[in-house]
């Protein structure tokens, strides 16, 4: 069963995939949250919400939209000097998408 911890090891085995020359301790860290953050759905349970509906464990934040989204926000807020759809833009949304996207089975 995956753990939050895992879930942070496979951030930073994806940040090898992507070759960035010294990574900024910034990109470990949202790439760490964006990996843990689909798993936070459990929160929902104490909230009347059963596994299996939209916003359930296992809904919404665990589908490749949400990854997206999250990947693209996290963008947005975060690195606002790297020119938007350059390389190395489209290099970071991908690594933070992938954290996401493949934290989630």
């Amino acid at each position: 069963m995956a753990s939050l911890f895992t879930h942070a090891f496979s951030a930073l085995t994806f940040l090898r995939f992507f070759a960035f020359q010294n990574p900024p301790v910034r990109i470990w860290g949202l790439g760490i949250l964006c990996s843990v953050l689909p798993d936070l759905d459990v929160i929902t349970f104490g909230f009347g919400i059963s596994y299996g509906d939209f916003w359930g464990h296992r809904g919404f934040s665990h589908s490749i939209l949400f990854a997206l989204i999250l990947a693209f926000f996290v963008m947005l807020i975060y690195f606002k000097n790297i020119e938007p759809l350059s390389t190395k833009w489209f290099a970071v949304l991908g690594y933070f998408f992938i954290c996401t996207a493949f934290s989630m089975p």
